[in-house]
């Protein structure tokens, strides 16, 4: 059964240069279970349609649209990836330092996000969801 919920997106990310930026952002989503699998879906203002797959062991984060990109996390491993952009694609990969799922209504995710073999953010990211009411 999907349900219909708000959602908080909160990231902080340091660069090489040790210069921080925190964003805080709300969408409508919607949040759904599917063979022992959560899945949160919501559009970012920017990036398009975002997909988290929500396991005990693996969040996936998959962006849809113009520049689709696949991250994976898993605690103490670095997984690679693919960024597309309008020239050309981009090798990519996260480090995973920690992630936890709390409740059932939050992710947060600590990584380190690789580009071209070169550690190029560290961002710390947390998404809640809670259930709305259809009005």
């Amino acid at each position: 059964m999907t349900k219909c919920v708000s959602i908080t997106i909160h990231s902080t990310q340091r660069d090489a240069d040790n210069t921080c930026e925190t964003v805080t952002q709300t969408a409508l989503g919607e949040y759904r279970m599917q063979n022992g699998k959560a899945y949160l879906s919501y559009d970012e203002k920017e990036n398009g349609k975002v997909t988290l797959k929500i396991e005990p062991d693996e969040i996936t984060m998959l962006r849809h649209g113009a520049y689709p990109t696949r991250l994976t996390f898993r605690k103490g491993e670095m997984y690679p990836g693919m960024y597309h952009t309008p020239y050309g694609k981009l090798n990519i990969a996260t480090e995973t330092h920690d992630f936890c799922v709390v409740d059932g209504s939050s992710v947060h995710i600590v990584y380190t996000l690789w580009m071209e073999e070169n550690p190029l953010l560290h961002t710390t990211l947390r998404v809640s969801w809670e259930e709305r009411n259809e009005i």
